[in-house]
C-alpha cells in the first residue's frame, strides 16, 4: 500500500517526518529499532502500512538526522558501543534497570569514560555523577547531563519538552497526577536544570501543589485548570459550569478554600481579578453571623462576579410596595402577608427589621411585629420564596391617629424598604357585640346564682316581692349560713369567669 495523498496532506506528512526524525536521533540512528511501532496509531489513521512507512517516511526522516559517529575510540556499556557521551546517555536512558546497578558507585563509569574523553572532561563528568547520592536522582541528572536531547519519560510516554509533558497532563487527569508526583520528588527540576535553563528559571520551589501550579502557569498561562477531573480553559467557563451544575459547587468550594483558584488567576495574568477577589474574600471572611458554608457560597459568588460582571447577583423582589392597615378596629390583632422572591441563581441572606419613622416612644415592641427577621435564600436548595407576616395589635395604638413604619430588608447586594401605615379606630361593631355577649353571660350567671340560692334555702319565691330591711334581716337570721355558701359560690364564679374571659380574649 502506498501513501494516499487524499488521506494525508503535505503538512501532515512533513510533521510526521519531523516526529520520526526525533525518535531516530534519540535512538542514535539505530537501524534495528522498530520505528513504525512507535507511530502505528498515526499510520493506521492514514492507511499507511509498515512497508509504505519504511519507503516514504523513514528515509526522509533519516535525512534530517545528523550522521552518528560510529568509529574510533569507544566503550561498551550493556553490550552497546558508545563513541560519545551522548551515546552513553542514550544507553543509560534505554536501560534504566541496568543503570541502577551501574550507578551505585563511580567505579564502572571511571573506567568507561577514559575510553572516549580526556582527563578534564572525565573529571567534570565524575563531579556531576557524585553530586547526587540518591540513585534515582543521580540517574536523571547524569543521563540528561550526558545527552540533553533525550525526552522526559513518564511510564510509557515520552515528552520532548516541558510543554508536551504538561499538555499531556491536561489530556488525562491520571497522567496529570503522575506529573505532579514527579514534580514533588524533584525529578522535573533535575531534568530542566540539565536541558532547559529558560523554564528551569521559572521553577522556584517544588515542595507543594501550589508550587506546581505556579510553575505550570509560568510556563504557559494558557493552560487550562483542573477542578477535580474537570478542566476549564477560562475562569468564565468555570463560573458558567458551576451555575449550571449545583453538584459541582463542593469541588469548587474546596479549590477556593485551598487557594488553588487564586494561584490560577495570578498565574494567567488576571492580577486585577486576583486583587478584586482577594478584597471581596477578606470582606466575606470578616462577616459576622455567617456560617463557614455560607461564607464559601458568598466567595463563589464573588468569584463569579469578578470573572463575569454581567452575571446577575441574587437580588430579591417583594410582592408589595407598601402595606396599609387603615381604619382597623382596635379589638384584636390584624395581619398582612407578603412574599420575598429570589429570582436569580445563587445564595443570599436577608435581614428584616421594623422602624418607627415618627419615633413614637410610647409604642411597645409588640405593637407591630414581623414573623421573620432572618431569611436564607438558596436557589441550589430550592429556597427561592419566603412569606413574611406583619402583625399589628390595635390595643397598643391611640385611636384615630396615623402611625408610620418602615420594613427594611437588607442583603449584601441590595436594600428594600416597604412603608407601613397604621390607623386604628374605635371598634363600634366589636364593642356592641361584646356588650351584648357579656350582658347575656352576666344575666345567665346571676340567674344561676339565684337558682342555687333557691335550692339551698328551700324557698319557692323565685321572684319575691320587693324586700324590706326587716324582711332581709329576718330571712338572713333564718338562713345566714346558707347565704354565706351562696355568696362564696358567687364570688368564686366571678373570679373564675374573669380569668376565663381574660384568657379567651387574650387580655
Amino acid at each position: 500500500m502506498s501513501l494516499n495523498s487524499q488521506n494525508m496532506s503535505p503538512e501532515e506528512k512533513k510533521d510526521l517526518i519531523i516526529q520520526v526524525a526525533k525518535v531516530i536521533k534519540r535512538q542514535n540512528s539505530s537501524e534495528t529499532y522498530p520505528y513504525y511501532h512507535d507511530f502505528i496509531n498515526i499510520c493506521s489513521a492514514y492507511g499507511l502500512d509498515e512497508y509504505a512507512f519504511n519507503m516514504e517516511i523513514l528515509p526522509n526522516a533519516y535525512s534530517q538526522v545528523p550522521k552518528v559517529i560510529n568509529s574510533g575510540p569507544h566503550c561498551v556499556i550493556f553490550g552497546e558501543r558508545c563513541f560519545t557521551t551522548e551515546q552513553m546517555g542514550l544507553v543509560f536512558f534505554n536501560h534504566p534497570s541496568k543503570s541502577e546497578i551501574y550507578m551505585k558507585d563511580d567505579a564502572f563509569f571511571r573506567k568507561d569514560i577514559r575510553e572516549i574523553e580526556d582527563a578534564d572532561k572525565s573529571m567534570e563528568l565524575l563531579e556531576v555523577f557524585n553530586s547526587e547520592t540518591l540513585i534515582d536522582r543521580r540517574y536523571l541528572k547524569f543521563v540528561y547531563h550526558l545527552n540533553k536531547n533525550l525526552p522526559y519519560r513518564v511510564e510509557t510516554f515520552y515528552a520532548e519538552n516541558i510543554d508536551a509533558l504538561i499538555t499531556k497532563g491536561f489530556d488525562d487527569v491520571t497522567f496529570y497526577n503522575l506529573i505532579l508526583k514527579e514534580f514533588l520528588q524533584g525529578y522535573i527540576h533535575i531534568w530542566l536544570e540539565q536541558t532547559d535553563l529558560e523554564n528551569f528559571a521559572k521553577l522556584k520551589q517544588h515542595d507543594s501543589y501550589h508550587d506546581f501550579l505556579t510553575f505550570i502557569y509560568a510556563v504557559n498561562k494558557n493552560y487550562p485548570f483542573y477542578v477535580n477531573t474537570q478542566t476549564f480553559k477560562t475562569p468564565q467557563e468555570l463560573v458558567v459550569f458551576c451555575q449550571q451544575d449545583p453538584a459541582f459547587r463542593p469541588a469548587l468550594h474546596k479549590s477556593l478554600t485551598n487557594g488553588n483558584i487564586q494561584i490560577w488567576l495570578h498565574g494567567i495574568g488576571k492580577q486585577d481579578w486576583y486583587d478584586e477577589y482577594l478584597k471581596l474574600s477578606t470582606y466575606i471572611n470578616n462577616l459576622a453571623d455567617y456560617s463557614d458554608n455560607e461564607k464559601l457560597a458568598l466567595r463563589i459568588q464573588a468569584l463569579q462576579h469578578v470573572a463575569d460582571p454581567a452575571l446577575s447577583l441574587p437580588y430579591l423582589n417583594a410582592s408589595v410596595k407598601k402595606i396599609d392597615f387603615i381604619n382597623i378596629e382596635g379589638a384584636r390583632p390584624v395581619i398582612s402577608v407578603f412574599n420575598l422572591t429570589c429570582d436569580n441563581i445563587g445564595y443570599v441572606k436577608a435581614r428584616l427589621s421594623l422602624r418607627n419613622t415618627v419615633n413614637d416612644n410610647s409604642l411597645q415592641p409588640e405593637s407591630i411585629t414581623l414573623s421573620n427577621t432572618v431569611i436564607d435564600f438558596n436557589s441550589f436548595e430550592g429556597k427561592t420564596v419566603a412569606s413574611v407576616t406583619v402583625e399589628v395589635n390595635p390595643l397598643h395604638f391611640v385611636k384615630d391617629k396615623q402611625y408610620s413604619f418602615e420594613i427594611s430588608i437588607a442583603t449584601l447586594y441590595q436594600a428594600i424598604t416597604i412603608p407601613v401605615t397604621v390607623t386604628v379606630v374605635f371598634p363600634k361593631k366589636e364593642y356592641a357585640i361584646y356588650l351584648a355577649k357579656y350582658a347575656a353571660f352576666g344575666a345567665v350567671f346571676f340567674l344561676l346564682i339565684r337558682a342555687i340560692d333557691e335550692k339551698i334555702t328551700d324557698r319557692q319565691d323565685f321572684y319575691p316581692e320587693i324586700p324590706t330591711f326587716a324582711g332581709i334581716y329576718n330571712s338572713f337570721e333564718d338562713f345566714y349560713w346558707k347565704y354565706i355558701i351562696v355568696f362564696i359560690i358567687m364570688l368564686c364564679g366571678l373570679i373564675l369567669s374573669f380569668r376565663l374571659i381574660k384568657k379567651l380574649e387574650k387580655l
